[in-house]
């Protein structure tokens, strides 16, 4: 890659939006961050870990005992079972769920809301568990996780809009929660209320300005709302991706070709000729990474791409 095309990209990432502008010398909160999300492993790993902690005696064992120790261990447990739900082990989940009532009994809110959790999680179990969650909410109005996990039996039974009123009273509460924010995001983006999801991506950018896959979905909703101003909003959005991936972002790179390309289709319609370099460079620069990603990584797709690439850069 050329020094200019370096450059460019350098440019677009510092235009990328003022949440995307804060320091990264902010070392304590991004490490913070990064614990929050797991420090980037996948779920598979997760997994793992939670058949491993199941079929552990030793790890059994340490779920006895109130100590400091203990109490660590019922947390690791707890995060087990949604882990392994979300991977579909509904039988590792239902054995931990096992060893958690053994510990704490069946009427205590913590292993009945894990009770919830893994009936949801059954094929069917969407009803059992929303008239679970109806009746720990009566005693316990207050409970995040449980007003949660009923937005989680709502989207079950295909009931969208239950699942957004959820969400959003939730949100009236528990307003700091980006995640919560994200899967309303999505809800509102998958009913094309576009301004909504727009709210609610900046609400997540807020909490994670560096995230590249929260920037890659602002870049997607501003983009498909259309209109000169939002397309080169996105064009910064998808660049900021790319940084935060290192360049290994494919779906932001085609991005960027695509909004310069329709911003020089805009300029072209109005008669003017479009003279953004810097939108041009980084239009390049994108391309120059692409052949390179698949030159690399799949060479045989090569000359498919290149006619594509061709196309998107041609008005």
């Amino acid at each position: 890659m050329t020094r200019e095309h370096e450059r460019a990209l350098d440019d677009a990432r510092r235009a990328a939006s003022t949440h995307a502008r804060a320091s990264r010398d902010d070392a304590p909160a991004h490490a913070a961050q990064q614990t929050r999300r797991g420090g980037g492993k996948e779920i598979a790993s997760w997994a793992r870990a939670a058949k491993a902690f199941a079929n552990s005696s030793t790890s059994l064992a340490s779920l006895r005992g109130s100590g400091a120790r203990a109490r660590e261990a019922h947390a690791r447990c707890e995060r087990a079972v949604y882990a392994a739900l979300d991977y579909g082990d509904a039988e590792t989940a239902e054995k931990l769920c096992e060893a958690l009532e053994g510990r704490f009994g069946t009427t205590s809110i913590r292993a009945r809301a894990l009770r919830a959790a893994t009936t949801l999680g059954k094929e069917g179990g969407a009803a059992e568990a929303r008239k679970m969650l109806d009746e720990m909410l009566e005693e316990n109005k207050g409970e995040a996780r449980l007003r949660k996990m009923r937005v989680a039996c709502a989207k079950s039974e295909g009931d969208v809009p239950g699942a957004v009123a959820a969400l959003t009273e939730y949100l009236e509460d528990f307003g700091a929660d980006d995640e919560a924010w994200l899967e309303l995001g999505k809800l509102y983006a998958e009913r094309c209320e576009y301004e909504k999801a727009l709210f609610c991506y900046e609400e997540v950018l807020c909490a994670r300005p560096f995230d590249p896959n929260s920037h890659r979905r602002m870049g997607e909703v501003l983009y498909t709302m259309g209109g000169e101003e939002n397309i080169r909003d996105a064009k910064h959005h998808f660049a900021a991706a790319i940084d935060f991936t290192n360049g290994k972002d494919i779906r932001a790179l085609y991005a960027v070709i695509l909004c310069v390309k329709k911003l020089r289709i805009m300029s072209s319609k109005r008669g003017e000729e479009f003279k953004d370099n810097g939108a041009l460079e980084l239009a390049d620069a994108a391309t120059e990474r692409l052949l390179q990603r698949y030159a690399s990584d799949n060479e045989t797709l090569l000359s498919i791409v290149r006619p594509l690439l061709k196309e998107a850069a041609q008005v």
